[in-house]
């Protein structure tokens, strides 16, 4: 399985601010309890699985934080076929309670996005999943558009191309489907990095999102702005430090 993650560390206050809603029942079998809290005082909610002494009788809108927070798979409830789907969970506490994540600020790297429409929900480490200082890429692939089994054409007869994949290897790891990872790129942003996708290239991707899917071939989808050669990325990074440090001297 590619992208076999088991779990991302997840700033909570990237979430928003949160407030309690009510316990849900969910799992496999209805039997998990979780807390449900309101994102902004928004109809938007998110279930979070707290820790085992967390008190469920909370008061209605009561302002919560979710400190050391993580995403991982989890089950739906009373689904006969055993479909996974994401689950947050970590710390839930009184907004007021000065307990921080363990987590520096700044290794929150990447975005948790939804399945469907990829809608920020979170902010999480993409070193949990993989270094993105020691990829290796190996292989390229297009996804291309199909209907009923068949390729759709555009309206110049060539194959619709949704977006492409990437498949890495991590620099002194064996190169087996378990430790693959795959990311992709939008036709556009794939043509800008035509130039350095060779065989065994050491690329460095930026803005990566992160998405849950949990069926047989892979457990998350992750999409990248953009690739670029290693060398370049620690020259940009560099750029970018001495560039803030100028600010703050002027």
């Amino acid at each position: 399985m590619v992208n076999k993650f088991k779990r991302l560390s997840l700033q909570g206050k990237s979430l928003g601010d949160l407030y309690y809603n009510r316990t849900k029942n969910v799992g496999d079998k209805g039997t998990t309890k979780v807390a449900e809290l309101s994102i902004n005082r928004s109809l938007e909610k998110v279930l979070i699985n707290p820790q085992p002494d967390f008190n469920f009788g909370q008061l209605f809108e009561a302002p919560m934080k979710l400190v050391d927070g993580h995403v991982t798979a989890g089950k739906a409830r009373n689904n006969s076929n055993g479909v996974r789907v994401s689950t947050i969970g970590g710390t839930l506490l009184s907004a007021s309670d000065d307990k921080r994540d363990d987590v520096p600020e700044q290794e929150y790297d990447a975005f948790f996005v939804s399945g469907k429409d990829k809608h920020v929900v979170a902010k999480v480490r993409s070193a949990d999943a993989f270094d993105k200082q020691k990829l290796v890429l190996v292989s390229t692939n297009e996804n291309i558009v199909t209907e009923r089994g068949k390729a759709v054409l555009d309206d110049n007869g060539d194959t619709k191309v949704t977006n492409y994949s990437l498949s890495f290897i991590e620099e002194g790891k064996p190169l087996d489907e378990d430790n693959e990872i795959r990311i992709m790129l939008t036709p556009a942003d794939y043509e800008q990095a035509k130039p350095f996708l060779k065989y065994g290239a050491k690329l460095v991707p930026e803005n990566l999102k992160f998405a849950f899917v949990g069926n047989d071939v892979t457990d998350w989808a992750i999409y990248a702005e953009r690739v670029i050669p290693r060398e370049d990325g620690k020259a940009n990074i560099e750029k970018q430090e001495a560039k803030s440090t100028q600010k703050k001297a002027n």
